[in-house]
């Protein structure tokens, strides 16, 4: 039976019913066939409800009312390998969840109706959008993202660390081979720059701190590790070693101890004492090398050895000055006191020196008041002669 254009043919023992356009395709292309029920558009047996062979155009809603509420999609090239998108798939959860499935994977993306949560490798998404997968050392479970300004850098955003384990959470740079820029491991601890952070933040770099950097803990210390010696550090900070007060700052080494400390709320500064006294600003235990000059209002220093009053004692021994006179002429400096050449290579020490030079005033007073007496006796004996 047809129009001219169209064939309608009925097989009744199979009760298959075939609509054939003859207009485009002749007697052998089976348009439209009905076998069973099933509806074959372009398909002489049709596998389900509604089997096409080529492009589909739907210009309405396309409504699936099914238990499963899915729609399948076949791969071309393999066997019983296809994609699904709908509700109620493997293990998706409440029926309203949609999900997209594959026969592999199972459930590679759902979209939970209630929260709105996405979930990729997850049917309970937690957060807005939750990725669940094996860590960085797998290379599964991350988000990449990518600039896409030349030359395109791309991160990863993962759950893991890369060769250390999979806990933790990685920024991992991948333009530069998958090398982590950031860590935070399952202690809570920081790496920038470091897998293995050793401490709250361990930053493996140069550090600028725009702003302030608050240590706020019981030991107040901000401490410098030695790069090359294990164990060695320095440490800036209050209350370490034998520091005193928590408040006095304190300049720390490992094998010396307390270097230098300022007390507080004195500011003085103690060099190799922990206790600067109170009346000095700096307080130096030990030598001092300054190349350069120093202005003072004033010096005092203290006598460590006697001073030399033990010369106006009568036991004192004065040299004669012909003998300080032959010194004098054979080394061109004065006995006890150093010569410029011992001066300029050994330097001298001002409070040894004040006191040799007040030994020497005070055995010139001597010569002098000597040279009196002689000067008297002389006076005398003139006046006598001339009759006065």
């Amino acid at each position: 039976m047809g129009d001219g254009n169209l064939v309608f043919n009925e097989n009744r023992a199979n009760r298959d019913f075939l609509i054939v356009n003859m207009l485009t395709t002749g007697t052998t292309s089976n348009r439209v066939v009905f076998p069973n029920g099933n509806v074959g558009i372009g398909k002489l047996v049709p596998t389900a409800s509604l089997d096409v062979a080529g492009n589909t155009a739907i210009s309405g809603h396309l409504s699936i009312t099914s238990s499963s509420d899915q729609i399948l999609i076949q791969s071309f090239d393999q066997t019983n390998k296809n994609w699904r998108l709908g509700t109620n798939i493997g293990g998706s959860g409440a029926n309203r969840n949609f999900t997209i499935w594959e026969t592999d994977k199972g459930n590679m993306m759902t979209f939970n109706h209630t929260t709105g949560n996405i979930g990729i490798g997850t049917v309970n998404p937690s957060a807005f959008l939750h990725v669940y997968g094996a860590g960085v050392g797998s290379g599964q479970s991350g988000i990449d993202l990518t600039n896409s300004v030349s030359p395109g850098h791309t991160f990863k955003l993962s759950a893991g660390i890369k060769n250390v384990s999979e806990g933790g959470f990685t920024i991992m740079d991948r333009t530069a081979g998958d090398v982590p820029r950031i860590v935070i491991d399952n202690a809570g601890n920081v790496g920038i720059g470091k897998s293995v952070p050793g401490a709250s933040l361990d930053v493996a770099g140069n550090t600028i701190v725009g702003g302030r950097l608050t240590l706020n803990t019981t030991s107040d210390q901000l401490m410098m590790q030695s790069f090359d010696q294990s164990g060695k550090t320095w440490r800036l900070g209050t209350n370490i070693g034998s520091s005193g007060a928590n408040r006095n700052f304190t300049i720390w080494e490992s094998d010396m101890g307390n270097a230098v400390t300022i007390s507080h709320p004195a500011g003085n500064v103690g060099i190799g004492t922990t206790t600067p006294g109170a009346a000095y600003k700096l307080d130096v235990l030990g030598n001092a090398n300054i190349s350069g000059e120093i202005t003072v209002a004033s010096i005092k220093t203290k006598v460590w050895t006697v001073a030399p009053d033990y010369v106006f004692e009568k036991k004192y021994r004065l040299a004669p000055l012909d003998h300080v006179e032959r010194f004098v002429n054979e080394n061109k400096h004065l006995p006890e006191i150093p010569s410029a050449k011992e001066m300029k290579s050994g330097g001298m020490d001002l409070a040894e020196m004040n006191l040799k030079l007040l030994k020497k005033v005070e055995e010139l007073t001597l010569y002098s008041i000597q040279q009196n007496k002689k000067i008297q006796v002389l006076t005398s004996r003139m006046n006598r002669m001339e009759g006065k």
